[in-house]
């Protein structure tokens, strides 16, 4: 009686572990298919080194890009192929990378207005997979989540395309979140842009290894217990969790639904303290608590910095 129920149980679990990967495969074959095909139409420029002037462009600070964006020395078009180039190595380097949206980022009003918009804070910015963007999954690294596009962004999105801000790509998480290394059945493993066999650190491991490489200015990812700050570290980056209610956390995803004792906090990464300080600086003067109404608003005139 015990060997025939053992065989049977056997049998049931073998079922259900052919029946799970025939499932959970395909997504996440479909999704990666889905990103190399991006990545195989893009045109060839982007696969070419940078020039002298896209590499004068590259080593600008933030606050630079943004002065001389508004000036009308540079157009947001060619900020968005010099970090384009860079984030399409990254990719091949790390496997960093999840959605690509480089003509997309162009297309947002702010930017396109340009240079009729004087206001425009050109700079490129990218997400990872806790984060709405209008029309893109947010998987937090679960299949489940897979060709479930979002209706509409997140409040930190929202206030940084209305700033003119490149959103261009979206970055790798781990499954659930809470790891310490980025790997999930969706998008592969991302590795530490350093050395190949080393971890780039979690859970916004995707996010710290495109701004290592020099794919983007700013990654926002999300904190509750190091999410930011290991990758940061990993990676050879600057990052800072802030307070709750400083940055706009609404409209984004967790893995923990329900959990309200310890808030989540959105932050941002960068690879130079003087960007991290830049980039903080300009959320806080773009009234974040109008578009997020868990964010505190700051009354005071006075100069901003990481102190606040």
């Amino acid at each position: 009686m015990f060997s025939v129920f053992s065989s049977a149980h056997k049998d049931a679990w073998y079922v259900v572990v052919v029946l799970r990967c025939a499932v959970l495969i395909p997504y996440s074959a479909r999704k990666q298919a889905e990103r190399q095909a991006a990545l195989d139409a893009l045109p060839p420029v982007y696969s070419t080194p940078l020039s002298p002037a896209e590499e004068k462009l590259h080593a600008l600070s933030l606050a630079d890009l943004v002065s001389e964006c508004k000036a009308g020395e540079l157009a947001p078009k060619d900020i968005m192929v010099a970090y384009a180039k860079k984030t399409v190595a990254a990719q091949a380097a790390t496997n960093c990378v999840t959605d690509l949206m480089f003509d997309e980022a162009l297309r947002i009003p702010a930017v396109a207005n340009w240079p009729h918009n004087s206001d425009l804070d050109a700079f490129d910015s990218t997400r990872d997979h806790t984060i709405d963007i209008a029309g893109h999954d947010t998987t937090i690294g679960f299949s489940r989540n897979t060709n479930r596009p979002i209706e509409s962004s997140s409040a930190i999105v929202r206030l940084l395309q209305d700033a003119g801000a490149l959103v261009h790509v979206k970055t790798a998480v781990p499954t659930g979140l809470v790891a310490l290394e980025t790997t999930s059945e969706v998008y592969g493993r991302t590795s530490n842009p350093y050395k190949h066999t080393h971890t780039a650190g979690a859970s916004t491991g995707g996010g710290a290894a495109l701004v290592a490489c020099g794919g983007s200015k700013i990654e926002i990812g999300t904190d509750i217990a190091g999410s930011v700050r290991l990758p940061a570290h990993f990676c050879g980056i600057w990052s800072l969790k802030g307070s709750a209610g400083r940055f706009p956390t609404w409209g984004n995803q967790s893995s923990m639904e329900g959990l309200e004792g310890i808030s989540l906090v959105s932050s941002p990464l960068a690879g130079s303290l003087e960007d991290l300080d830049e980039f903080w600086k300009r959320v806080v003067m773009a009234r974040p608590w109008e578009y997020d109404h868990t964010v505190r608003a700051v009354t005071r005139r006075r100069r901003l910095s990481l102190d606040d």
